[in-house]
């Protein structure tokens, strides 16, 4: 996979796209039990960041974390509902 990897980024940069690869896991409530992971290649973190909120609030996990580079960006919590 890291070889496709390289090569889409390298097909990427020639477009002058710089893309980079990020890793969503989503977790349940126990951070325990994995609801899903996703791998996207997106153009800036802050972008991920922002798709990563976008995508928990629509999601059943508890969770998300963003991996990139084997570095954590970002872990983000699902607020707790409010009672109506």
């Amino acid at each position: 996979m890291a070889t496709n990897q390289r090569t889409l980024a390298e097909k990427w940069k020639k477009l002058g796209l710089n893309f980079q690869s990020y890793r969503y896991t989503f977790l349940g409530p126990d951070h325990e039990q994995i609801v899903a992971a996703v791998e996207l290649f997106i153009a800036s973190e802050d972008a991920a960041c922002r798709l990563a909120s976008d995508l928990l609030e629509k999601s059943p996990a508890a969770f998300v974390e963003i991996w990139s580079d084997g570095r954590l960006v970002m872990s983000v919590a699902k607020p707790p509902r409010q009672p109506h």
